[in-house]
């Protein structure tokens, strides 16, 4: 069950609750879509103050997806805030396939430690440039204006293309900023990628994060709940 386990998840929370003394903490629920179909859950607990902020979130496939392609994965960051933008310090993430193949990954300051499907023992490899990419896309008060993005262990080339302004909308959840990117994966492929940002009674965060796949229905996180 979501937040239920005493993992390094709750630890890399601990360490970053014991060096502030005034919290914000806030529970953003997503629902991920592939065309008509729902796709699966998405949910982040944000603890933030003027010193930093860390996370813990939970993915697992659901519907009809999970029956092709069942995936679920944990994962966690702390980090600090540089001219207002969220910067990763260590990053956590452990998912398992359907096949059950399961892969850890620690990020820290000195690189990875990297445990892959079917290994034994950790590998040790360079840090990868940029930010987590839950921290740049979901938890950014503004556009991302870096230039790299990982997901712990692989870099992405990152490029926001343009800002559009969405603020006439009305609704408690509505968007006021569209971001648009195109995000270049080590493989050299790209994607588009756009990210509308909500003001929220805890914050601002992403309402809606669309990635836009060639030949294949977009991939799409909606903000449903914020606690």
């Amino acid at each position: 069950m979501f937040f239920s386990k005493f993992s390094i998840l709750s630890l890399l929370s601990l360490s970053f609750q014991l060096q502030s003394a005034e919290i914000l903490d806030r529970v953003f629920n997503y629902q991920a879509r592939i065309a008509l179909f729902n796709a699966g859950d998405l949910n982040f607990r944000l603890s933030s103050s003027l010193f930093g902020y860390s996370f813990v979130g939970e993915f697992q496939t659901s519907g009809i997806i999970n029956k092709y392609y069942s995936w679920k994965g944990e994962f966690a960051a702390v980090g600090d805030y540089i001219n207002g933008r969220p910067t990763t310090a260590n990053y956590y993430s452990r998912s398992e396939s359907k096949d059950h193949e399961l892969k850890i990954v620690l990020l820290g300051e000195g690189g990875i430690r990297l445990l892959e499907a079917g290994g034994s023992e950790f590998k040790s490899l360079a840090r990868p440039k940029g930010d987590d990419l839950i921290s740049a896309f979901f938890f950014s008060s503004d556009c991302y204006e870096g230039n790299y993005v990982n997901d712990g262990e692989d870099s992405f080339e990152v490029v926001l293309i343009k800002r559009r302004d969405l603020s006439k909308k009305k609704s408690s959840l509505a968007a006021f900023k569209r971001c648009y990117y195109k995000v270049k994966d080590y493989k050299g492929r790209t994607r588009k990628l756009n990210v509308e940002l909500a003001k929220t009674a805890n914050g601002i965060v992403a309402s809606e994060i669309r990635i836009k796949v060639p030949l294949l229905p977009d991939i799409m996180f909606g903000l449903k709940e914020v606690g």
